[in-house]
């Protein structure tokens, strides 16, 4: 009984040893399989941002409201046949082919056919997010980006607030991505191997129209990692998959041209605040206001804002508008307008137009002059809204953007240095290029508008020559400000207190996006770099997180600031395009290469990073086989050592 017991004692030892040597080894398998693993992957599943421009082509015509040939939005070609069934009887429709004809009408006037822009393409063979962003305006705050889905916007961006902020603020309504059978499709979509989508898209949404000619820019998202973008090719004139050289792009936007404006028949300012009804013409002769059974893209009657702007988009029909505004009357004559009208407005209605509005399948533009009653009402001018755009091959940042007043003056400030001025067009839209290098990027641009002079000599003297005239109003402070938009990161990061921040992750993070757009490990002195085209060309904002999973968000200008000393000292240009091997934009073009993110020559942090991550690796493989070994010798000497088992 005994020597039996003693047998099975033996037996469990051994066998228990065994199975320990076993699972320890299975446990360095995985392991091991494990570190082998994220070395090829390089950033394992952390992914990396792709944003590229998106072209959008109007699925209808703006003259003729007819289907647009170039676009061949297939899916709304019963848009063509409401047309030819209405146009030559305008009148005497029954309300549900009025719904019917205005629904498809407005939603067809909001609908784009999508391609991929021949130079910036996505990535092939690649889920692609296709997200219509809205620029900054008086509407929102900041820039606004969405897939049209709260669902969707959580992959993409980390949020899903987006849609119900655009729905708040522009009464924003997302109608789907099509494809050209008029069937809705899920994001994302897939590219071929060029690069372009593998279905014929459209793209439609409406905005409230009170808020006159909103613009928007399409673009699509990628998600890529390190081994993907070419980790590992041997200098930067290897071919990676990925091309990034998207530096002097611009991404066309989408803008639906206003239909009509009210101004001020002494001094040709718009008016804000009138009231604009749209009647229709019923078959008895008599008129009655305009309704299409609530849907939300059509507004009746509409409220001008501070650009006295209103859209009514409507089948075809005999329509007449009815104006009213407090403090002022309708014009009843052209000699009451002053003389300057024709160099801004037209289609004077009902001066030159007569009241009844005939629609026959195209737009029909009206401007509405009102004579005050006294005195003339002050409306200030102000923006309505703006685009930020970073050339990255030149380092100028691009503005463009629409104000209230026609001919206004624009000014960007860098404190009280004026950094450029403009005058906006006649209906209000403005451009200018600002060089960063140009101004102490440490604080933001700040804006004003001024009225121009709009009747007299004085306007035609000032639209020759800008420059002769000065100030001819006070300037409104605009509440619109413009950070800088680094075109190369290099420094040290720090939190908002001034503590360094070693071994942490630094990311850049598209305006409102909880993901970032790119990150690199900072050194143990929190030092880091990141090359010019792994950064995006819209305002971003900077994230460090550290190992114990502290988080710090600043602006670009803080970052510069903090850094202020090192890159004077060390002649750092943040402004200035330097890719992985430290070329400019032009160096790189014309050696005809396309950089690619790459651990080799692109950020030696990234390198010493992933070396200590390395060397700790290695110490517990190293540990783990000793352990293994003792075990086993263990097992190996107790064997050896114990007493004989007497049969």
């Amino acid at each position: 009984m005994i020597i039996k017991i003693l047998r099975i004692d033996n037996s469990f030892f051994q066998t228990y040893h065994i199975d320990m040597a076993r699972k320890l080894i299975s446990i360095l398998y995985i392991l091991l399989l494990g570190f082998f693993a994220s070395s090829v992957s390089g950033q394992g599943i952390d992914q990396n941002q792709r944003f590229v421009c998106i072209k959008p082509i109007s699925c209808i015509d703006s003259q003729t409201r007819r289907a647009n040939l170039d676009a061949r939005c297939e899916g709304y070609a019963r848009l063509n046949q409401l047309v030819k069934k209405y146009e030559d009887a305008p009148e005497g429709k029954t309300k549900a082919e009025v719904k019917e004809a205005g629904e498809l009408g407005t939603k067809l006037g909001h609908s784009a056919r999508i391609t991929t822009d021949a130079e910036t393409k996505p990535i092939p063979n690649t889920e692609t997010y296709i997200i219509e962003c809205f620029g900054k305006s008086k509407y929102l705050p900041n820039s606004v980006c969405t897939t049209g889905d709260p669902a969707v916007d959580r992959e993409p961006f980390g949020y899903t607030t987006a849609l119900a902020q655009l729905k708040d603020k522009l009464q924003y309504k997302f109608e789907g991505l099509h494809v050209t059978d008029g069937n809705n499709v899920q994001q994302p979509r897939m590219t071929d191997g060029s690069g372009n989508f593998r279905e014929k898209l459209e793209w439609q949404r409406t905005t409230n129209p009170n808020l006159g000619a909103v613009s928007s820019i399409l673009r699509g998202v990628n998600f890529y990692s390190a081994a993907e973008a070419g980790v590992g090719n041997e200098g930067g004139q290897q071919q990676g998959t990925i091309d990034f050289e998207t530096a002097d792009k611009t991404c066309v936007k989408i803008k639906w041209d206003p239909t009509g404006r009210v101004f001020d028949a002494n001094t040709l300012e718009p008016i804000k605040g009138a009231i604009v009804t749209l009647e229709q013409l019923l078959s008895d002769g008599t008129y009655s206001k305009l309704d299409l059974g609530g849907f939300t893209a059509f507004i009746n009657p509409q409220i001008t804002d501070s650009d006295g702007v209103f859209n009514f988009a409507v089948p075809n029909g005999s329509y007449r508008l009815v104006i009213s505004k407090s403090g002022y009357v309708q014009t009843d004559a052209i000699e009451k307008i002053n003389h300057n009208y024709s160099t801004i407005y037209s289609n004077i209605y009902p001066l030159e137009t007569g009241e009844r509005i005939i629609q026959r399948g195209q737009v029909e533009l009206r401007d509405i002059p009102m004579s005050p009653v006294g005195r003339s009402q002050n409306n200030e001018p102000e923006i309505m809204e703006m685009f930020e755009t970073l050339n990255k091959a030149n380092g100028v940042l691009q503005i463009n953007g629409r104000v209230s007043h026609p001919y206004a003056n624009v000014r960007a400030l860098n404190g009280a240095t004026v950094l450029k001025s403009v005058r906006a067009d006649k209906f209000g839209i403005f451009e200018m290029n600002i060089d960063q290098r140009m101004y102490k990027p440490t604080s933001a641009i700040s804006y004003e508008v001024e009225k121009g002079p709009l009747t007299g000599l004085v306007s035609f003297i000032h639209k020759l020559f800008p420059s002769l005239i000065k100030d001819v109003a006070a300037a409104t402070k605009s509440n619109f400000t413009t950070e800088p938009i680094p075109n190369y990161l290099e420094g040290y990061a720090y939190d908002l207190s001034g503590n360094i921040l070693p071994n942490a992750t630094a990311g850049v993070y598209v305006y409102g996006s909880t993901k970032p757009y790119y990150k690199v490990q900072t050194d143990d002195k929190g030092f880091f770099k990141m090359t010019s085209e792994n950064l995006p060309d819209v305002p971003y904002t900077l994230g460090y997180t550290t190992s114990g999973g502290a988080t710090t968000s600043l602006k670009p200008s803080i970052f510069l600031q903090q850094n202020e000393e090192y890159l004077n000292k060390s002649e750092v240009d943040l402004f200035v395009y330097k890719d992985t091997q430290g070329r400019t934009y032009e160096q790189s073009t014309n050696q005809n290469s396309k950089s690619n993110p790459s651990v080799d020559g692109q950020n030696p942090v990234v390198q010493e990073s992933v070396g200590n991550n390395i060397i700790v690796t290695v110490l517990i493989l190293v540990l783990l086989i000793v352990i293994l070994a003792g075990v086993l010798g263990a097992y190996l000497y107790k064997k050896k050592h114990q007493a004989p088992i007497v049969q």
